[in-house]
């Protein structure tokens, strides 16, 4: 296998990764402490891991690379718990005696110390708003703290026990906790009014934990058990009860703001992850040498960090299945699909002639807008993200500013061919049967025109723009300095897409994939794709990803060599798009599923160092 060198090309892609990240391996060990790690959590922006230890040492890394950002060290004291302030600036380190240090993430100095607890703190968590802090201690009190001013604004005595969890409510307005009894506290935080929801007496409840939307509350402790409530206006609904995986206590849980999936960890060294409701274990994660005392996921929920005796260690967590995180659209199929602002948004156009966009980190809807009286069929993004072209199946394109989504200008569609150039602002379209202008869509003026023989179906520019290639009835490259044709292949070619370093186009014909090597005296190579008609084409790197829209299926080639690397399957009526974020961390598909609905089906990987 390629393990690249300091130095040295990296020639892994998604294909490596997602299959890398099936396998149960040990994950990615950052091993600096000296003695076991109780804490450990991302940064909001997912680029760091802070972790805290019996060694009295909190240290930043690199949650990537793994390297050493930061180590912090107050008086030679355990580190119990840490948590970053949302805005990702404070790092709060909860210590062995009683105190918390607020310390800055940028510089790796201490900012201010709050004292008030008497043992070890136990539990820290920032406020959505950043500007209180929660912390649970061993004196079995809750303590509220003014991150600005470093001043104790509330006390919540709990019991008698040890506070040895608190989380906030994504809205801010609920604080739970646990104390080692088989009680979940939570307090509402305008007035502090405490309730509770009572677990199986007997139980020590050691861990809590909310959803990234605050549908969901997890708590877990000695009974190997983890119980799910639904939360609610009134209080907590018992939903599901998760057992059957550990065999000793749970010590800590958090919720995949990716799709709900709650990682939980035990003294048997396992780390669990489930699907609330569906009362199964997804998957185990066994490589920890120790008791397993801390669990947070990234951001972005494709990597889960854990702590335990021998250390931090991060895990991939791509899904075999593509995952279900955007809801359907009911009764309007989708026809393409497409990122923009460099992968934290995604347009899809539909059936119903609205175009769509969402967030791709919540994969919520963020606004619908009708664009024309017919069902919509393209939308291609402009490389600067400025600009989106939507065909329609009226004789029109549409071009819309994308920030905000409003409509620009309305240009005449005589195919559905179209494509951006590398500049951003000039966009290639079929002018007539056998005409293709590239125009300016700023001043909507022609700059050039190459003449045809024939109907264009699909256009591509290279990545430099010195070149644009078109299908038809034939493959054409076209010179657009001197505006000569630069190689032809004949026959019937319909969608097309070229690689970021314009040696590889890649071409559908009926059913068959061919791949032209532009640095090989254009070689063609036929690949052994088994479909229907009109496989939709995308590539990330060497990689060339090939939907077909029955069965609805992606497979994934190198074209490099011509082989296939993996296939994934889609539970869907007919497949219209595949694409590439532009990070090549994730893989969507499109189309409409077996009850009419508009499906958009997403597979996901995290590149990790060996």
């Amino acid at each position: 296998r390629h393990l690249p060198q300091p130095g040295q090309l990296d020639l892994r892609e998604f294909a490596w990764h997602y299959l890398r990240a099936q396998c149960d391996g040990d994950g990615m060990l950052l091993d600096g402490h000296e003695q076991p790690v109780m804490a450990v959590a991302f940064s909001p922006d997912g680029k760091l891991v802070a972790s805290g230890g019996e060694d009295g040492t909190a240290r930043v890394c690199d949650a990537v690379t793994g390297e050493p950002l930061h180590v912090l060290r107050d008086d030679t004291i355990e580190v119990a718990s840490v948590a970053f302030s949302p805005d990702g600036q404070l790092l709060a380190l909860g210590n062995e005696n009683g105190t918390i240090g607020l310390w800055d993430v940028a510089q790796g100095t201490k900012m201010q110390t709050l004292s008030g607890h008497q043992g070890y703190v136990l539990a820290v968590a920032f406020s959505p708003d950043g500007e209180r802090l929660a912390s649970g201690g061993l004196d079995a009190t809750v303590r509220i703290w003014s991150v600005a001013g470093g001043a104790l604004t509330v006390t919540l005595p709990v019991a008698v026990h040890a506070v040895r969890a608190v989380a906030f409510a994504p809205a801010g307005d609920r604080l739970y906790a646990v104390d080692e009894t088989h009680f979940v506290y939570f307090w509402d935080t305008d007035s502090w009014q405490k309730s509770k929801v009572e677990r199986l007496p007997g139980e020590k409840l050691f861990a809590v934990a909310v959803s990234r939307d605050g549908a969901l509350v997890a708590a877990a402790g000695r009974r190997q058990e983890i119980s799910v409530w639904r939360s609610t206006d009134a209080g907590l609904e018992p939903l599901d009860v998760l057992t059957g995986v550990h065999s000793e206590w749970i010590e800590s849980l958090d919720f995949s703001p990716l799709d709900n999936t709650l990682a939980a960890g035990g003294k048997d060294r396992v780390i669990s992850l489930w699907k609330p409701g569906q009362r199964e274990v997804v998957r185990t994660l066994v490589g920890h040498a120790g008791r397993v005392r801390a669990v947070g996921w990234s951001p972005e929920g494709r990597r889960l960090a854990s702590a335990g005796a021998d250390g931090v260690r991060i895990w991939a967590a791509a899904h075999e299945r593509p995952t279900d995180r955007y809801p359907p659209t009911a009764g309007s199929g989708i026809r393409d699909a497409a990122y923009l602002a460099g992968g934290s948004k995604l347009i899809t156009v539909h059936d119903d002639a609205q175009a769509r966009i969402w967030d791709t980190q919540r994969a919520t809807l963020l606004a619908e807008q009708i664009v024309a009286s017919k069902r919509l069929t393209y939308v291609r993004v402009s490389a600067d993200g400025q600009f989106s072209a939507i065909c329609t199946d009226e004789p029109t394109i549409k071009v819309f500013r994308n920030d905000p989504f409003t409509e620009h200008c309305c240009l005449p569609k005589v195919t559905a061919a179209m494509a951006w150039a590398p500049s951003g602002h000039q966009l290639a379209i079929a002018l007539d049967d056998t005409t293709v202008g590239i125009m300016d869509v700023e001043s909507r003026r022609v700059e050039r025109r190459l003449t045809h023989q024939h109907t264009v179906d699909d256009l591509a520019f290279t990545s430099d723009g010195r070149q644009l290639v078109s299908t038809g009835q034939a493959l054409q490259v076209w010179d657009l300095e001197s505006g000569d044709l630069a190689y032809r292949l004949p026959g019937g070619c319909h969608n097309v897409a070229v690689s970021h370093d314009n040696r590889i186009i890649a071409t559908s014909s009926g059913a068959t994939v061919m791949l032209i090597d532009r640095h090989a005296a254009n070689a063609v190579r036929a690949l052994a794709t088994i479909g229907l008609d009109d496989p939709r084409l995308a590539i990330h790197g060497s990689t060339l990803a090939v939907g077909f829209k029955r069965p609805t299926s992606v497979s994934l080639w190198d074209t490099r060599t011509a082989q296939q690397l993996l296939s994934l399957d889609c539970d869907g009526r007919v497949l219209e798009s595949v694409t590439f974020s532009p990070d090549g961390t994730r893989l969507i598909a499109a189309g409409t599923d077996d009850a009419g609905n508009g499906r958009i089906w997403e597979w996901s990987i995290w590149q990790v160092r060996d």
